[in-house]
């Protein structure tokens, strides 16, 4: 099941040491440019997501519950040897799904499709050091992309993304043709962009947050240094070429004619 397990290999093929672990011979399948090569740290995990590595080295991992029955939550792995391979597992939380996985110094931050978890954590540890609390809950998860992706922010904030609920502000019209995007769009309201919570405050909904970002279909892969997301673009949709806002302003009349 190594398409299961794919983040978890790219995440090894980054320098970490003098002398660092042997690689697989067959990169674990996968095909890396010259001057890289892939550890397997661990196989037959079920549906990883996101990843984030702890200053000692553990690497948490958010997982989606599978169809062949591994539940979600998180998967700590620990290399103990020094040969890059996980050989310490532990997992928390099992059954809740997840995409959004990030590290404090003393918590853990673990987001299902409709809240955002925060574990309190003591450095070292397997496993939390007590129940979770809810920072932010009632996140939109009906329809669309509802997975969710989150960083913590250098100013103490959390930032979380909420995907769109169509795939072009198209409705009940969703994917199908020639069917205009709606003007305006008023799922941005509350969708597709990144929002802004205070990482420590309890019991937070979407109001309470602030838009941080908007217009991004499905921003999930967050990460810090001015805040950055990947997007995931459009579906059969031509890809517009724009050179000028004026030029922009008229392909958008012509569009949603």
């Amino acid at each position: 099941m190594r398409l299961s397990v794919s983040a978890l290999l790219l995440a090894s093929a980054s320098p970490a040491a003098a002398q660092p672990p042997k690689c697989a011979a067959d990169n674990a399948g996968w095909t890396l440019p010259k001057g890289f090569c892939a550890v397997l740290v661990g196989d037959s995990l079920g549906q990883v997501r996101h990843l984030a590595v702890a200053p000692n080295g553990d690497v948490f991992a958010a997982r989606n519950p599978s169809r062949n029955g591994v539940p979600g939550g998180v998967i700590v792995l620990r290399d103990t040897t020094g040969d890059g391979k996980a050989d310490v597992i532990a997992t928390f939380f099992a059954g809740a799904g997840g995409s959004g996985i990030a590290l404090a110094p003393d918590a853990v931050y673990f987001a299902p499709n409709d809240r955002v978890l925060r574990f309190p954590w003591k450095p070292g540890a397997l496993a939390p050091s007590a129940p979770p609390d809810s920072i932010a809950e009632g996140l939109p998860a009906g329809t669309g992309h509802t997975s969710k992706g989150i960083v913590l922010g250098k100013d103490g904030a959390l930032y979380v993304s909420f995907g769109s609920a169509t795939n072009s502000c198209q409705g009940a019209g969703d994917r199908k043709p020639n069917v205009p995007g709606d003007k305006p769009c008023t799922e941005l309201e509350q969708r597709a962009g990144v929002w802004r919570f205070d990482a420590r405050k309890t019991h937070q909904k979407p109001a309470d947050g602030r838009r941080w970002a908007t217009g991004l279909r499905n921003p999930m892969a967050l990460s810090r240094d001015d805040l950055r997301a990947h997007r995931r673009n459009r579906r059969r949709l031509a890809l517009l070429l724009l050179r000028s806002a004026q030029e922009a302003d008229a392909r958008e009349s012509r569009v949603r004619r």
